[in-house]
């Protein structure tokens, strides 16, 4: 079945390029369609609202009827949603393709995931951690493209390169092997979720993600607006951000191939303070230097707690016998909503307070979740000890 998850890569790889290459265009559309800072962020919130909206019900349907049928029909969408952009001649028609996008992006990322899930066994971990390994290379390649795309052939040219993309990736999964058969839970939606939230280790994991999406629509925002002002161009704002992913891969990678030894709560917490810390800079300066050592700094820190929060999710969702389809749309859910969120807020706070002090709230929000879980960790390892010695 590794054909069968390489695919599952590559068209993740592929909804992530279409995520991730609005970045350096973000400017250009901003000046473009005459739009404000938050109306900006609603680019981005766009997305990741349609997440929230399908997770759950495509987790739960993962479960029932199988994860390949809607991580199919996920590339089809992803080819429409490419083609919407590229040809929006307004601010509301681009929103529109944005929208898809975020119903494709929710789909594959829940049932993607899903069919990785049914897919392995033995190194079921490592091959959920690689999935963010994969977003990375996303980062690495599409930021950069679609702002030498831009800059030579017009806004339409990166979302046309992208149907296409999509196109290939979806015909070749929709024609591989089926992966090995499994038993379908029919497990109900209520009992599932209260059984998850008795679960540390779960709570955990949502907790972590829903930092993990807030950060990412913060920087996503922010850090290229802010580059922008200080006189960069949509391919250097793109260069800077495909160097950050550089170093993203190759931490995630690292952290993937241990697998299990990493996805622990501990090792969130502890990363969660670290990262905290790495925002300082920014509320320090907003030089550029400043900020692009920033963003080179955040990937290294931010890499591990990306790549150790679904199998995390996953670990603490077979300890209470939840299916995995499930726990994977309420953990995209939960990054959606977050980064649904966040974008606006930050929008907001930057034109209130100012940029450097919107920084400092994701310090706070990094330090108090890092020290929650360590010392929830601590107290869910002394009960257990107890119970074991009763």
């Amino acid at each position: 079945m590794r054909r069968l998850v390489l695919l599952v890569y590559a068209l993740l790889f592929v909804s992530e390029v279409q995520q991730a290459s609005i970045i350096p265009l973000l400017p250009e559309l901003k000046a473009g369609f005459g739009l404000s800072t938050v109306e900006a962020g609603a680019i981005l919130s766009t997305t990741t609202f349609a997440t929230v909206v399908v997770g759950v019900p495509v987790g739960l349907l993962a479960d029932r009827v199988g994860a390949r049928i809607l991580t199919v029909a996920a590339g089809c969408l992803l080819v429409v949603s490419a083609l919407v952009q590229a040809f929006a001649g307004d601010f509301w028609t681009f929103l529109a393709g944005r929208g898809l996008l975020g119903l494709a992006y929710g789909t594959v990322w829940t049932a993607g995931l899903a069919l990785i899930r049914d897919s392995t066994s033995a190194r079921r971990s490592s091959a959920l951690g690689g999935t963010v390994t994969v977003g990375g290379l996303a980062y690495l390649t599409g930021p950069p493209a679609a702002g030498f795309a831009y800059e030579h052939f017009g806004i339409e040219a990166p979302f046309v390169a992208m149907s296409v993309a999509a196109v290939l990736v979806t015909v070749l999964l929709a024609r591989a092997p089926a992966a090995r058969a499994i038993d379908r839970s029919r497990q109900r939606l209520l009992p599932a979720l209260r059984a998850l939230r008795s679960a540390h280790t779960v709570r955990s994991a949502l907790l972590l993600i829903a930092l993990v999406g807030s950060i990412m629509g913060v920087v996503q925002l922010l850090v290229p607006l802010r580059l922008g002002e200080n006189g960069l161009s949509p391919g250097e704002i793109g260069a800077v951000f495909s160097a950050s992913s550089a170093v993203w891969i190759v931490v995630s990678g690292l952290v993937a191939r241990r697998g299990d030894r990493a996805a622990r709560v501990q090792v969130a917490g502890v990363g969660l303070l670290l990262l905290g810390g790495v925002f300082l800079l920014p509320l320090a300066t907003l030089s550029t230097t400043a900020v692009v050592a920033f963003v080179l700094l955040r990937s290294g820190f931010g890499a591990p707690l990306s790549t150790i929060v679904y199998p995390l999710s996953e670990t603490g969702a077979r300890a209470v016998d939840v299916g995995g389809g499930i726990v994977l749309g309420v953990m995209n859910a939960a990054w959606g909503g977050a980064a649904v969120v966040a974008p606006l807020v930050a929008g907001a706070l930057a034109q209130t307070v100012g940029e450097r002090w919107t920084f400092g709230v994701v310090v706070g929000l990094c330090l108090a979740a890092g020290s929650w879980m360590l010392l929830s960790d601590r107290r869910a390892t002394r009960a257990a000890a107890a119970v074991g010695c009763s």
